[in-house]
């Protein structure tokens, strides 16, 4: 691939560097599509038959302005020639014809109309031709002015100005659009049958093109030079089979040709051979018409596929792909043998090879037989490859099984994220018969109800020829002694399908790192008539840069989860065999079964979706995917498209000495502050001495009535760890129990380029790193760069153990290999070890031993040789420690464990935890010990006695654990947290490395500790003895509202030699930055008092300095604040403005205080509009009140509500007041005139008056005889009862027997009500309710 796409690109550059002493656009010769008027006459060239050039007239209809791409496009009618006289319209095969205008080009034929048949066509202009020979892009060429007078097109009638390019459609797309399909070249076929055909129609059809059966190429076909008009063909594939696609030369200078006047698939710079060509013929059609035609000689080159036109040049022909593909008959002895060369492209190559090797097998058998296909192919890349494979495959009525192992070997070799190689060349063999030899599996089941730690699990697997009996085939596996408790998969598949298996039981895949790689596995994979058996153990491995970890521990599968620098695989430890069979086999079968641990747990057999048959799902660790389904996922780049498998499945302080001497106890400053409150108000403090006098007099002394009223001040208060935890810590960190103190000063002494560290270890004033792929040993001191010194060859390094002398051991995985590295790097002496992973070496005088994995086994390394000592009860032994005078491990993988192990290799287990693991152990001074586990990370404290506490709790893994004699210090998974427990079992985070989530190894030297990181590989020095200083700066305290800050209180320890500095600020934004005021002075010197502007936010900062291990802590501050005052809110709820009220009515009012003020409302009056304010009352505690309007004279008034918080706040307090305008008080009764009073017996029975009130609108009139409750309006003269003084009439109706009198009822607007009865027979009425009777005299006017 290199070497063609060199070439291309050097024969694009000479075109492009030729056409550059050419003239772009020459105007003597050509014009552009402005120069156009409608209406013009011009010519075209093409050629129809032979390789005559045939001249033909075109009319000019009109421009359509950026039609195309952009660019603009002709629209032409032919007016005479072939295309007339046949009315075929513009036909398949024309595209590229020149059109000429007064002897100038304009452009070539390009798109055709489908409709009628008429002879319209779209014209792409030569300025857009030219664009691969361009030095101005194409949207800087001339185009159509908006108001040039050519614009748009009268076409069948209808005017348009736009147009659709698209293979099918309407021939209108709209009013003013017409539809216009390219006149794209036929691609021809010879030689092909249906099969190759239509994998062909497949690729070509995605860019537009039709392929269509051909005469194929003419070898000695007529001598003829490319000029414009000429036909001319791109071959796509020569040979016994040919493909070619035919079009129109449009433009020659030189060597330089244009062709087609739009793309072929528009593909870009490409090498392609083009040929000269002749036309048999064109084929009317009421669809598409279309030139019949065949390559003839090879003259030149397409190099590139543009959007506007085909460039080629004249001279060098391309390379093309040689392939043989020879098919035996071995039945009849026939053998045929196919010779093809096909164009070299990314896009092409692959689907042209595999389109002649499905008609080379189909042209050697009848249709429809079935049979024995032996396959042997080679395949070679251009950068070198080589793919091979023989196999031996039934294959059903289709040469599918046959094919698909060519067309993935294509794939792998041309998409592979290594070497992507193009095809160099292909062979391929198939001999076929007539052969019946085929078995399905049809079951599999085993003679164990359960497979057992250490026993043997026979498998059978049943099959069954085609017609014929069943028989068997048998195998046994012995399953590890290390058999984990859970399910067992197990399944059989034909050869050549392993992989399919391998994906559905989650085996571990294979690890390609290069084309190389894939290129074996393809050549070595099994025959079809080779039976796979295989089993999953329901164990995690991990496959490394090839190398397999095997029975990997969860919590390491978690940290190499994240390296992305290695090749990782995970999946199941796979068990298999493989049998040779005398049937070509078909089929898959699985079982699934219990296992049962050395301890006799037995897992179960679940029911998940993915085994019952569906698509293995990937083996997750966290959230990357270790394994895909596919077998070779890893090898392809994820930006190709994808394969179908088919075979093959897929801070510095100021100096100074504290004050206090040694201690400083809780600051006191409450006092201070409470007569700095009380200054602020001298006479009420002097009214209550007054007060107290007055009591101590008497000897009184009453109980507390109520609560304080004043406002007192508020407090913020950090004392809990999770809310120091929300500040900055700088040097410091906070302890569990709610404590700042010092933290030990880290440094990053080293990063390291491997992906990961998985050991380290303290020596002297130094410290050993054992890294990860490679497995590496570095070494440090002080004032020196870390050096590697020594490459084991192993994967991993995963323990040290320094001698004291300047070498260390270092233990390894995979292999189990103990090392002694002398101090200039050299191996000066290596253990194998029966195990894969030594997690330990610990020493105790001479004796050293060895903690391994995965059958819990512990060595000791003695001199030359290393020998068995005793085995744990768990798969790993994580940690070893000397202490006490035993030996402790500390395990698991099944259930975290600790052991404490006899000098004779006796084992007591003295601890045991629901943790998947034990990952480490370390001793205090005072012999308790400290285990960390996996899983749930925790760290427990034994105590001597062997009583244990959970001390701390991880978010990820514990991965190990150090002792210092005073502190422990764990490492951990979560956001790269390393941990401090004291003797006290307060823990801290001593330091989190910003850059990697996980700690991976501890180690305490003296005065430090050493801790490594995996991705990346950061190696850190935490300073424990000397000097530090370091800061914590909370989050900003929000008061909520502006407030006066008056007082910092503290509790602390600060022991002499270290020092304690407090400092405040504060702002108005909530988070600080330069608008908040600079930072206070110490603190401490000032007791406490903050100086500071009044704002919403205050922030503090602790300043400490001293060793990290002294007792310097802070465990409480307190801010205590007073918040500005804010003013009440009030709302009135009756009387409403304007309203009318009387007798004793109730005022009510809502107030509302933000603090919680008291609250005091004052009610005062004044005659509407204006005058003096006269207090009603003044009251508190309430939200309504009785007025007695009768003291009041009756008129209008305003009433003002006034709310105060005046007896919470002596100084400042605030009012808010509401005014209700226009309030009647109207305690006066209505009044009533009668005008006509009839007598009992009048013939007339109209009673009239007048209803009359000083102060109020009457607001209704009723009646109703005395006798009756049923009470009737009154009709007012007007109709409405809108004013004092209302004029009313009754009608009545004959009065009951017995009835002598009606009452009439007025009421005003304020609820004064007046009853009078009036009687029938003339006598004067009287008078109900509080009110007179009523004198009348003769006119019925008042007396």
């Amino acid at each position: 691939m290199r070497l063609i796409v060199a070439t291309v690109a050097l024969l694009i550059t000479t075109s492009i560097v030729s056409a550059a002493r050419l003239p772009q656009f020459d105007p003597a010769t050509m014009m552009r599509s402005s120069e156009l008027q409608r209406g013009m006459i011009g010519y075209g060239l093409s050629v129809f038959q032979g390789v005559e050039i045939t001249r033909f007239d075109v009319e000019v209809l009109g421009v359509l302005s950026k039609a195309n791409l952009g660019e603009d496009l002709i629209l032409i009618k032919i007016t005479s020639g072939p295309v007339v006289e046949s009315k075929s319209g513009i036909i398949g095969g024309m595209s590229g014809s020149p059109v000429y205008v007064g002897g100038k080009l304009i452009g070539a034929i390009a798109y055709g109309w489908g409709f009628l048949h008429e002879a319209i066509g779209g014209v792409t202009p030569i300025e857009a031709m030219l664009t691969p020979y361009a030095t101005k892009q194409p949207e800087e060429q001339a185009r159509l002015p908006e108001d040039h007078p050519a614009r748009g097109a009268m076409v069948a009638g209808r005017w348009v100005e736009e147009a659709v390019i698209a293979d099918l459609g309407p021939a209108f797309a709209d009013d003013d659009t017409i539809t216009l399909r390219p006149a794209s070249p036929i691609i021809t076929v010879a030689g092909m049958e249906d099969h190759g055909m239509q994998r062909l129609q497949a690729l070509f059809g995605a860019h537009g093109l039709q392929t269509m059966p051909g005469p194929g190429r003419l070898d000695n076909g007529t001598e003829v030079e490319l000029q414009p008009g000429s036909a001319i063909g791109v071959q796509l594939m020569q040979g016994d089979f040919d493909v070619s696609g035919i079009g129109t030369v449009t433009w020659r200078n030189g060597s330089h040709v244009l062709a087609f006047g739009h793309p072929m698939m528009e593909i870009g710079p490409v090498n392609i051979p083009v040929t000269t060509a002749w036309v048999h013929d064109f084929l009317p059609s009421l669809n598409v018409s279309n030139k019949l035609a065949s390559p003839m000689k090879s003259v030149g080159t397409l190099v590139n596929d543009g959007s506007w036109s085909v460039a080629a040049e004249v001279g060098e022909q391309a390379p093309m792909i040689p392939a043989t593909i020879a098919v035996r008959d071995e039945d009849s002895g026939r053998v045929n043998t196919f010779n093809v060369r096909v164009a070299c492209h990314e896009l092409l190559t692959s689907s042209l090879l595999m389109s002649a090797l499905d008609s080379a097998l189909w042209a050697g058998v009848n249709v429809g037989s079935k049979g024995i296909a032996s396959l042997d192919f080679e395949l070679l890349g251009d950068g070198g490859a080589v793919i091979r494979r023989h196999d031996t495959i039934w294959h059903p009525a289709s040469f599918m099984p046959v094919v698909s192992w060519v067309d993935e070997a294509l794939y792998y070799l041309t998409e592979n994220r290594f070497t992507p190689q193009q095809p160099r060349s292909l062979n391929v063999s198939v001999s076929l018969r007539d052969e019946e030899k085929l078995a399905a599996i049809e079951r599999v089941y085993t003679d164990q109800s359960v497979a057992r730690a250490g026993e043997d699990l026979t498998v059978h697997v049943v099959m069954r020829p085609d017609g014929g009996e069943r028989f068997e085939k048998t195998v046994t596996f012995t399953m590890p002694r290390d058999l984990p408790r859970g399910t067992l998969r197990l399944g059989a598949v034909a050869g050549g399908d392993e992989y399919s298996l391998k994906s559905y039981l989650r085996l571990l895949s294979p690890q390609m790192d290069s084309l190389e790689d894939i290129a074996k596995l393809i050549e070595s994979m099994k025959r079809s008539d080779q039976l796979y058996i295989a089993a999953a153990i329901p164990e995690i491995v991990i496959g490394m840069e090839g190398q397999e970890l095997p029975a990997t521990p969860a919590s390491i599968v978690s940290i190499l989860a994240e390296d992305m620098q290695s090749d990782l695989t995970a999946g199941y430890t796979e068990v298999s065999e493989t049998l040779d069979s005398d049937y070509y086999l078909y089929g898959l079968q699985t079982l699934r079964l219990p296992t049962e641990d050395r301890n006799g747990e037995r897992g179960t057999v679940r029911a998940t979706d993915d085994e019952r048959g569906s698509a293995a799902t990937s083996v997750r660790v966290g959230d990357r995917s270790l394994e895909r389904i596919w077998w070779a996922a890893s090898a392809i780049d994820p930006n190709v498209r994808p394969m179908q498998a088919n075979g093959l499945p897929e801070p510095d302080l100021g100096k100074g000495e504290p004050e206090g001497g040694d201690e400083a106890v809780e600051d006191d400053g409450d006092a201070d502050l409470a007569a700095d409150a009380g200054d602020e108000e001298d006479t009420a403090g002097d009214e209550d001495a007054d007060a107290d006098e007055d009591e101590d007099a008497s000897g009184e002394h009453p109980e507390p009535d109520g609560e304080a009223l004043a406002r007192g001040l508020k407090s913020l208060t950090h004392a809990s760890a999770d809310e120091f935890e929300e500040g900055e810590l700088h040097g410091t960190m906070v302890r569990s129990d709610g404590a700042v103190v010092l933290a030990p000063r880290a440094e990053m002494i080293a990063r390291l380029p491997e992906p990961s560290a998985w050991s380290v270890a303290a020596d002297g004033d130094g410290v050993w790193v054992g890294t990860a792929n490679p497995g590496r040993v570095y070494h440090w001191t002080p004032g020196s760069e870390a050096r590697a010194l020594c490459d084991t060859g192993s994967m991993l390094v995963l323990s040290l153990l320094p001698m004291g002398d300047g070498t260390v051991l270092a233990g390894t995985a995979p292999g189990g290999r103990v090392l002694h590295i002398a101090a200039d790097g050299k191996i000066v002496q290596e253990w194998k070890l029966d195990a894969a992973w030594v997690w330990s070496l610990e020493r105790d005088g001479s004796t050293i031993v060895a903690g391994t994995g995965p059958d819990g086994a512990i060595y000791r390394v003695d001199g030359d040789r290393a020998e068995f000592f005793t085995r744990i009860s768990q798969p790993h032994v994580f940690d070893l420690l000397y202490a006490n005078g035993a030996l402790y491990a500390a395990g698991g993988e099944k259930q975290g464990g600790v052991f404490e192990i006899a000098s004779g290799g006796s084992i007591r287990d003295i601890f045991g935890t629901d943790e998947s693991s034990c990952t480490g152990i370390a001793c205090g001074e005072d012999g308790r010990l400290i285990v960390s586990t996996a899983e749930d990370g925790k760290l427990y404290v034994i105590e001597p006695d062997g009583g244990h506490v959970e001390a701390y709790e991880s978010d990820g893994n514990i991965m190990s654990v150090a002792s210092d004699g005073t502190h422990a210090w764990a490492a951990t998974t979560d956001e790269g947290r390393i941990i401090s427990l004291d003797e006290r079992n307060r823990t801290a985070v001593a330091h989190q490395d910003m850059t990697s989530d996980q700690v991976v190894r501890v180690s305490a030297g003296t005065g430090a500790v050493y801790a490594v990181t995996a991705s990346p590989t950061n190696v850190w020095r935490l300073d424990t003895s000397s000097v530090a200083e370091g800061t914590f700066v909370s989050e900003p305290l929000d008061a909520e509202r502006m407030s006066r800050w008056v007082q910092m209180d503290w509790n602390a320890t600060v022991p002499e030699g270290t020092l304690l500095q407090i400092d405040a600020r504060t702002g108005n934004g909530a988070v600080a930055d330069e608008s908040w005021s600079a930072w206070t002075g110490d603190l401490v010197k000032w007791e406490g008092r903050v100086g500071v502007p009044d704002a919403r936010y205050l922030q503090y900062r602790l300043r400490l300095a001293g060793r990290p291990l002294d007792d310097l802590e802070v465990r409480r501050l307190e801010a205590l604040y007073l918040p500005r005052n804010q003013k009440p809110t009030l709302e009135v709820g009756d009387p409403a403005p304007g309203a009318a009220i009387r007798n004793k009515y109730e005022l009510s009012w809502t107030a509302k205080d933000k603090d919680d003020d008291t609250l005091l409302m004052t009610i005062q009056r004044r005659a509407s509009g204006g005058g003096e304010w006269v207090e009603v009352t003044t009251l508190s505690g309430e939200d309504s009140y009785k007025w007695d309007t009768g003291a009041v004279d009756g008129g209008l008034y305003d009433l003002r509500f006034l709310v105060s918080d005046e007896p919470s706040n002596p100084s400042g307090a605030l009012t808010e007041e509401v005014v209700v305008e226009g309030v009647l008080i109207d305690n006066g009764y209505p009044k009533l005139i009668l005008v006509n009073q009839p007598g009992k017996g009048d013939g007339e029975r109209l009673v009239s008056g007048i209803a009359v009130d000083d102060l109020s609108r009457i607001t209704s009139v009723d009646w109703s005889f005395c006798g009756k409750e049923l009470w009737r309006s009154a009709l007012p003269e007007d109709g409405l009862l809108d004013s004092r003084r209302e004029r009313f009439r009754i009608e009545l109706p004959e009065p009951p027997e017995g009835e002598y009198s009606m009452q009439i009822r007025i009421r005003d607007a304020a609820g004064n009500v007046t009853v009078e009865t009036i009687p029938l027979d003339g006598k004067p009425a009287t008078t109900d309710a509080d009110t007179a009777p009523i004198e009348l005299d003769a006119e019925g006017a008042q007396g």
